[in-house]
């Protein structure tokens, strides 16, 4: 890509100095908010089965254990839906 072209894709891009996304950078933001999420959920999600399990067999796991898991799992969901994805920063490799 010649340094103009660069240039001009640059300036679309830039709003006030702000990045501007377009569609497809939008759509992957969104998939990797999804992948983060999923994530969250499944880690979690083990967690609260694991202390549930246990608590039957082990009176000693108490129900404020679980119910920090699930509200910690509630508020991550939320901020986690909430985020939004920027570019910091691009590397352009030159190839010769």
């Amino acid at each position: 890509m010649g340094q103009a072209k660069l240039q001009r894709t640059c300036d679309k891009c830039a709003l006030n100095g702000e990045y501007r996304p377009n569609r497809r950078s939008f759509q992957r933001g969104k998939q990797e908010i999804e992948k983060g999420l999923e994530r969250m959920k499944l880690t979690l999600d083990h967690e609260i089965n694991r202390l549930t399990a246990l608590q039957k067999k082990n009176e000693d796991i108490r129900p404020d254990e679980i119910q920090t898991a699930v509200e910690e799992r509630n508020t991550l969901s939320a901020l986690i839906q909430k985020a939004r994805v920027r570019l910091v920063a691009a590397q352009l490799i030159r190839k010769e």
